[in-house]
């Protein structure tokens, strides 16, 4: 029976590159993250349309002493109505990150779990109450890992 030697070389070369376009899509985020960003803000808009929360829950109307001292004044809104917190909340994406913004003062407090200290109902807007907290809805958390699943695929086929 003979014997020998033989070398065998790989060729890592394509797997190299592979890894170089996963290490890159990680590194930056932005694409999928600025995809999720615009269609988390549309969500927004909507629910200022529909008046409902992330999880589909009406806002509650306005009290009986809120009617009661804007019953003689036709332009009387809520704060919610005015679209200027509307126009300026939303999602911003950056490289690792998507971060909300509420854009007017009042604003915070209609996404406090519990509102403005038990006197200002919960009108939310932005985020779900889960847990005794506030998390992104589990519509609008699936269509953000789907956005970056779909980034790092779309990476590892190049």
């Amino acid at each position: 029976m003979a014997t020998g030697n033989f070398k065998v070389k790989a060729d890592s070369r394509s797997i190299n590159n592979s890894l170089g376009r996963l290490r890159a899509a990680f590194t930056d985020l932005r694409p999928a993250l600025q995809n999720a960003s615009e269609e988390l803000t549309r969500r927004v808009w909507y629910r200022f349309a529909f008046k409902r929360d992330p999880d589909g829950k009406a806002w509650a109307p306005w009290s009986p002493a809120t009617r009661r001292r804007n019953a003689g004044n036709p332009r009387a809104k809520l704060m919610l109505d005015t679209r200027a917190l509307r126009d300026k909340s939303g999602f911003k994406a950056g490289r690792k990150d998507i971060r909300a913004v509420i854009g007017m003062p009042y604003g915070r407090y209609h996404e406090q779990p519990e509102g403005k200290a038990g006197k200002l109902p919960r009108r939310a807007f932005l985020f779900s109450r889960r847990n005794g907290g506030r998390a992104l809805a589990k519509n609008d958390e699936k269509y953000l890992l789907n956005a970056l699943r779909y980034q790092i695929r779309k990476a590892a086929k190049q």
